[in-house]
């Protein structure tokens, strides 16, 4: 079966054992599963698991020659953990056996209860789009120059963008400078540091989304957000949303206002979780970044320290969503026993100092632009995690997580 059978908050019914039926119930004694995730390659077009079970009668059904019913058994937390590399997945089992290891270990399932109260503040980040409408970019303006306040921009177009908005020219404009705001998402998010965030037109003040009465005041706003209504009500796939409300959708963005002085902010998925913290008070918050707002400094350096160190990535492995690897990180990493910031103990204030001085550190480590984010967060993440800061925090944090 694929392997989210054995691990996945969407199997947990099927790992009961016990099946309603319109003649009764089908009994299920489950016996340790085999996990195959870890083995690479898959041979199979997602990650595979082997389930064994014993199924007894129908719960009520009564025939003369059948056994005594059995009772259910859910399936075991314990299973029997494969891992190993196989140089061919056409191998026979006499060949690939060498490859591969087999030992006793515990099915990690996720999604069961959350164990930190940290879950419940993370809230992902706000859809931007079309890109095209709402990301942009400075324009050189007239010699003229620009009337103060304004500023002259243009769409910043992306290789990511979809039909039919990869295929539209650009909007420009002239739009109040209030309106421009800074972007932050996966690509300028790297351990304990942020780059330079692009720039989008949203409509917005310091404390929630503009209604068009509220647009039409500004000139430059409203002249551009008739231009993008206008792209659009012509090329959207339904006319079921406006475009605010595709802009807010599921209040993405307006819970993001106003913006708190301290925010935590971490990657949807990839490899390792990339944490850092947001001083920005006009910052907005892309839907490839987790967000939660944070008390105190101290907080937001707790968190993040605790993020970043390489054991709550190996940790959080196994509870995540996964295709070919384990790399949608999402909400699962809160399922970890991650504390609530206590001033008073001793152990998270120590985990608050090395995780400043790691702040301070990776704000030294000279970023080129020309490098994709990733292959960045990597040289950046063990420049850091190589120091003594980084070895003793991923000790204190491994201790308060294993």
């Amino acid at each position: 079966m694929a392997n989210a059978a054995i691990d996945r908050e969407h199997y947990a019914g099927f790992r009961t054992g016990t099946y309603s039926h319109k003649v009764g119930e089908i009994r299920i004694a489950f016996g340790e599963p085999w996990d195959l995730r870890r083995i690479r390659p898959h041979f199979f077009p997602r990650a595979s698991s082997v389930v064994f079970g014993t199924r007894s009668d129908y719960a009520g059904i009564e025939e003369e020659d059948t056994e005594p019913e059995q009772s259910a058994k859910p399936m075991p937390h314990e299973g029997e953990i494969w891992t190993g590399k196989l140089e061919t997945v056409s191998a026979p089992w006499s060949v690939a056996s060498v490859w591969l290891k087999r030992a006793q270990g515990k099915v990690q399932q996720a999604g069961l209860v959350s164990k930190s109260p940290y879950a419940p503040n993370f809230t992902q980040g706000a859809i931007i789009a079309p890109y095209m409408v709402f990301v942009v970019k400075k324009k050189e303006s007239s010699p003229l120059g620009m009337s103060q306040g304004k500023i002259a921009v243009q769409s910043q177009r992306s290789p990511y963008e979809k039909k039919p908005w990869k295929l539209l020219p650009g909007l420009s404009g002239v739009v109040e400078t209030q309106f421009i705001r800074p972007l932050f998402s996966g690509e300028n998010l790297y351990p304990f540091r942020v780059g330079k965030p692009k720039l989008a037109v949203i409509p917005c003040d310091k404390t929630s989304l503009l209604d068009q009465e509220a647009i039409d005041v500004f000139t430059g706003l409203r002249k551009w957000w008739q231009n993008s209504n206008q792209l659009w009500e012509t090329n959207r796939s339904s006319e079921r949303l406006s475009l605010m409300e595709q802009l807010d959708f599921q209040s993405k963005l307006s819970k993001q206002l106003p913006v708190a002085p301290f925010r935590v902010i971490y990657n949807t998925s990839g490899m390792h979780i990339c944490c850092a913290k947001l001083r920005d008070k006009k910052a907005i918050v892309n839907s490839d970044l987790y967000w939660a707002p944070a008390q105190s400094e101290a907080e937001a350096d707790f968190i993040s320290a605790i993020l970043n160190a390489p054991v709550t990535t190996e940790l959080a492995r196994p509870l995540m969503s996964y295709g070919k690897d384990e790399r949608h990180i999402h909400k699962h990493v809160w399922e970890l026993p991650i504390e609530q910031f206590d001033h008073s103990n001793d152990i998270h204030k120590r985990i608050v100092v090395l995780g400043a001085q790691l702040e301070k550190l990776a704000s030294t480590f000279k970023i080129d632009e020309a490098l994709h984010f990733a292959a960045t967060r990597r040289h950046i993440r063990d420049f850091t995690m190589s120091t003594p800061e980084g070895v003793e925090l991923n000790d204190l944090v491994a201790n308060m997580l294993e």
